[in-house]
C-alpha cells in the first residue's frame, strides 16, 4: 500500500530545503526520485516526487511543490498564467504556447472528440522519459515511446518517411521502448510510407493523430481509384458509355455529394457494384442472373479474363488472404469486403467456395507487382536426422537468394518436422526454392502450405 503527501512551500529553494529534511528522517527509494521542477513534463507540470520507506515498512511518497506549481497541477495552464500575472517571462509564455499549439493540432488531425480528449489525458498525466537526438537536443516523450514516436516529436516528415531508427548508435526495431538518456537516430527514406501496424505502438498523440489522419486521407485516395476502376471496367464489360447516364444523380441518389465520395464508397466495398449495375441496367443483366452460380464461380476461379491490376503491399485496399498467402505467379481471385476493399485469394483456396454464394462480391484481378517486392510462404520440410542438416537447409536457401524469417524444427524418432517461412518473388522464385532443398541430402519431402496447415497443390 502506498501512502501519499504533499508539502506547498512559497519558493523553490525551499522545495529542495524540505526535500533534504524528509530524506533526513526516512530512507528515500532512489529509483523511485523525480525532480520535475528542473525537467517539467511538456505540459509545464513542475514538482518533486519521492518515495520513502516508514517507519512500519509502508511505502510513502512525498510530492513537494510552490503555490505556483500547485495552482497550474490542480487547475491548469491559464491558473498559472493568471497566478504569474505581468511577472511571467517571455520564455516562459513560449514553452505554454508550444504545448497548446500541439492540442490545437492534435484537435485538427482527430474528428473523433472523445478520442481528442483520450489523447489529451494520455499526454497530461503519463511519466516521461528523457532522450537525445544526434545534434544533442533534448526530447520528452510519455513513457513507453517508440522510435516513431520521437520522429513525430521531431517533425511530421520523419516520422511519415521513418524506415528504421538507431538507439545509441545500435539498429533497434520501430516497436523499441526508448529509455532516458538513449541517443536516438532515425533512418529515412522518401519512398517509404508509414506502416498501419505503427498505430499499435506508438504513444504520444502527436503521433497516433498524423498516422490516423495520413491513413484516412491515402484510404480515401485508394478508395476512389479503385472504386472508379472497379466501376468503369464493369460499364465496358455491358458496354454501357458514361454518356448514358448521370453521374453526379447517380452518385447523389446513393447519398455522396459528390462523384469521388461515391467512387470511394465503392473501393471499400460500403455500395455493392452489382446493385449499382442493377440500377442503371437492369434489363442487361437479366440473362446474367439465370446463368448458373456454379458456372460462373468456376470461370472467375481459373482466372480467365483480366481484371484490377494487383500492385503488391503498398496498396492499403488491396489485402492478400493469409488462408491462402498467393504469391506473384499463382492464379488469384478477389473478394470485395466492407470497409478492407479487395482482399485477394489464389483460385484454389478452400474459403472462395464458402463465398460462391454471394457472387456480386466476387472481382477479378490479376498480378502487376514490381521485382523488389517480397511476399512471405509457409513450407513444410521431413527430413532424416543427422549432423549439420539445419545448417545445409539453411544455406541452401540463402544461396537461392531468399530471406529467411523464421525457422522451428523438432525431431520425432529420427525425423526432422520443419516449419519455415521464406520471403519470395513470385512463383518462379519459390518454385527455385522447392527444388533446391529437395536435393538436399537426407531431405524426404518439402512443401508449400497455406495459413492453416494444408498443402498448397499448384
Amino acid at each position: 500500500d502506498l501512502l501519499a503527501l504533499r508539502i506547498i512551500v512559497k519558493k523553490v529553494e525551499e522545495c529542495y530545503f524540505a526535500l533534504g529534511l524528509v530524506h533526513s528522517i526516512y530512507t528515500p527509494i532512489q529509483a523511485r526520485f523525480k525532480d520535475y521542477i528542473a525537467t517539467p513534463k511538456s505540459n509545464m507540470y513542475q514538482s518533486l516526487h519521492t518515495t520513502m520507506i516508514a517507519l512500519d515498512g509502508k511505502m510513502v511518497e512525498v510530492q513537494i511543490r510552490t503555490d505556483e506549481m500547485h495552482r497550474t497541477a490542480e487547475e491548469g495552464i491559464a491558473a498559472h498564467w493568471q497566478y504569474k500575472e505581468d511577472r511571467l517571462r517571455k520564455d516562459d509564455l513560449d514553452r505554454h504556447l508550444i504545448w497548446l499549439r500541439q492540442v490545437l493540432e492534435w484537435q485538427h488531425d482527430t474528428d473523433d472528440p472523445q478520442e481528442f480528449m483520450e489523447n489529451l489525458r494520455i499526454d497530461l498525466f503519463q511519466d516521461e522519459v528523457f532522450v537525445f537526438s544526434p545534434k544533442g537536443d533534448l526530447y520528452r516523450l510519455p513513457m513507453g515511446s517508440t522510435p516513431v514516436d520521437f520522429a513525430f516529436a521531431v517533425h511530421t516528415d520523419i516520422g511519415l518517411h521513418c524506415i528504421g531508427a538507431k538507439a545509441n548508435g545500435r539498429i533497434v526495431p520501430l516497436s523499441y521502448k526508448l529509455r532516458s538518456g538513449d541517443s536516438i537516430e532515425i533512418l529515412t527514406s522518401a519512398n517509404q510510407k508509414p506502416n498501419p501496424d505503427w498505430i499499435k505502438f506508438t504513444k504520444t498523440s502527436k503521433a497516433r493523430s498524423r498516422l490516423k489522419r495520413w491513413l484516412r486521407e491515402s484510404l480515401q485516395e485508394q478508395s476512389r481509384k479503385l472504386g472508379e476502376e472497379l466501376f468503369y471496367k464493369k460499364l465496358r464489360k455491358y458496354k454501357v458509355t458514361k454518356n448514358s447516364f448521370d453521374l453526379a444523380k447517380l452518385a447523389s441518389d446513393y447519398g455522396y455529394p459528390s462523384e469521388e465520395l461515391f467512387f470511394a464508397a465503392l473501393g471499400r466495398g460500403d455500395v455493392s457494384i452489382q446493385g449499382v449495375l442493377n440500377k442503371l441496367i437492369p434489363e442487361k443483366l437479366v440473362a446474367l442472373k439465370e446463368e448458373s452460380l456454379l458456372k460462373k464461380f468456376i470461370s472467375r476461379a481459373r482466372g480467365t479474363t483480366r481484371g484490377v491490376r494487383v500492385q503488391g503491399l503498398d496498396n492499403l485496399l488491396i489485402n492478400f488472404a493469409k488462408c491462402c498467402q498467393p504469391v506473384p505467379g499463382d492464379k488469384i481471385i478477389g473478394f470485395i469486403t466492407r470497409g478492407r476493399g479487395i482482399v485477394v485469394h489464389r483460385h484454389d483456396c478452400r474459403n472462395i467456395i464458402r463465398m460462391k454464394d454471394d457472387p456480386d462480391r466476387w472481382v477479378d484481378v490479376e498480378w502487376d507487382v514490381d521485382k523488389d517486392k517480397q511476399f512471405m510462404v509457409r513450407l513444410r520440410l521431413l527430413g532424416e536426422d543427422r549432423k549439420h542438416f539445419l545448417s545445409d537447409v539453411s544455406q541452401t536457401i540463402s544461396n537461392t537468394e531468399t530471406n529467411i524469417v523464421s525457422i522451428r524444427m523438432k525431431t520425432e524418432d529420427s525425423i526432422v518436422h520443419s516449419n519455415i517461412i521464406i520471403e519470395v518473388n513470385n512463383l518462379q522464385h519459390l518454385t527455385r526454392v522447392l527444388n533446391r532443398l529437395s536435393k538436399v541430402k537426407g531431405v524426404i519431402s518439402v512443401e508449400r502450405i497455406d495459413g492453416t496447415g494444408d498443402v498448397v497443390r499448384d
